[in-house]
């Protein structure tokens, strides 16, 4: 391997292991639970928008230099660095958006804030120099019955 593509490899690790720091730090603070169907559902949103081109990144986030990145489903046609995310969070504070399900749209008293991290990739074409995605933390809030049926178990076969 090149040294190039190990450098970035060692960038992109370390961009993963700094995000997944402060996730844990946050998890101290919230209910840590797993991902379940809606959060996966969140996930599939994020992967479809990368898949058809309709998924940007804030000009601070550059493929040669991972750091952490952030995703938000009612602000879905961007990643943002940490800054840019922080600008968009202040435009919506105490706005109707501020008190919608990210999944069912219905508003909503009490959110749930739920958050996801997709790892860095650092990916090679042929002779072309080594490039990498930033770790991605999506951040959605969910209402009481769409966090409720995100931790729901899944039905058992043949029940």
């Amino acid at each position: 391997m090149n040294p190039a593509t190990l450098a970035l490899l060692d960038q992109a690790d370390a961009a993963t292991t700094q995000s997944l720091g402060a996730l844990y730090n946050a998890a101290e603070h919230l209910a840590a639970l797993p991902a379940g169907p809606i959060s996966r559902a969140m996930i599939e949103r994020f992967r479809q928008r990368a898949l058809t081109g309709t998924l940007g990144a804030c000009d601070h986030l550059k493929p040669t230099a991972p750091k952490p990145a952030f995703w938000m489903p009612w602000a879905p046609g961007k990643i943002r660095c940490a800054h840019c995310t922080m600008r968009v969070y202040e435009r919506v504070k105490g706005t109707a958006e501020d008190n919608r399900c990210d999944h069912c749209r219905r508003s909503t008293v009490v959110m749930n804030t739920v958050c996801v991290q997709i790892p860095a990739f650092v990916f090679t074409v042929g002779d072309l120099p080594p490039v990498s995605t930033p770790p991605v933390q999506v951040h959605f809030g969910l209402c009481n019955p769409c966090r409720q049926a995100d931790q729901s178990p899944p039905p058992t076969q043949g029940a």
